[in-house]
């Protein structure tokens, strides 16, 4: 995505990922997708698009990743700000929704 849209990410952290998840019955999940099943067309056909484009631009993406590993990991306190900036802004937000 990146390439294709001309983004720079300089770091990027993952910190929101869940380790358990909750389990669903077969009957509950089989009711979801049925009122979701456009929802799934259009991913599908999402997934499909992007794994061509991914396929038609495998040399870019793979200069694009060997650019990003090479990339010094942020020190300490520009993690701190990055994670206190994401903080103040989720918090901000949630004020002006209570609003």
């Amino acid at each position: 995505m990146m390439a294709s849209f001309g983004w720079e990410v300089p770091f990027y952290e993952n910190r929101r990922v869940g380790k358990i998840r909750p389990s669903a019955e077969p009957n509950v999940i089989n009711a979801i997708r049925e009122h979701n099943r456009l929802d799934l067309d259009l991913y599908d056909f999402a997934k499909k698009l992007f794994e061509e484009n991914l396929r038609r631009n495998a040399g870019v993406i793979s200069e694009g990743v060997a650019t990003r590993n090479s990339r010094r990991e942020p020190g300490y306190f520009k993690k701190f700000w990055h994670s206190t900036e994401g903080a103040f802004r989720f918090l901000l937000s949630k004020a002006i929704s209570a609003l």
